[in-house]
C-alpha cells in the first residue's frame, strides 16, 4: 500500500523548501461589479458536485482562482463579476459569515472564430 499527502502551508516556512517568489495574483477591479449573483447552495451540494459537468468547456482558455476560506453546503454565496473583453474577474463571498471564499478569480475566454 502507498499513501501520499500534500500539505499547503502558505507563509509558515521552516520546511527547508524553496523560498523563491510566488506568482502574482490577479487583481480584482476597484470598480463596482458588472454582475452580482446571489445563490443559496443546497445542503446536499457536496454530493451533487461530482455529478455536474462543464457544459461550455470550449469557451474557456484559462481559469485561475484563490480559495481563501471554506464554503459549506447550505450557505449563501454572492458572486461579483467584472467583464473586460475576454477577461472575466470574479470573487465569491459567503453571506452568512461575511468571508471571501473565492478571490482573485480570472477566467480568460476564447475568442469566437468568425
Amino acid at each position: 500500500m502507498t499513501l501520499g499527502r500534500t500539505i499547503f502551508a502558505r507563509g509558515d516556512g521552516g520546511f527547508g523548501g524553496p523560498t523563491g517568489p510566488t506568482p502574482a495574483v490577479h487583481k480584482i477591479p476597484d470598480s463596482a461589479p458588472d454582475i452580482r449573483h446571489v445563490i443559496e447552495t443546497r445542503a446536499d451540494q457536496a454530493l451533487l458536485y461530482r455529478l455536474n459537468g462543464d457544459h461550455d468547456p470550449t469557451m474557456i482558455a484559462s481559469f485561475d482562482v484563490r480559495f481563501t476560506s471554506p464554503a459549506y453546503p447550505g450557505e449563501t454565496i454572492a458572486t461579483e463579476i467584472w467583464v473586460d473583453g475576454d477577461v472575466v474577474s470574479f470573487r465569491g463571498q459567503v453571506i452568512e459569515r461575511g468571508v471571501i471564499a473565492i478571490n482573485n478569480g480570472r477566467c480568460l475566454l476564447r475568442r469566437k472564430r468568425s
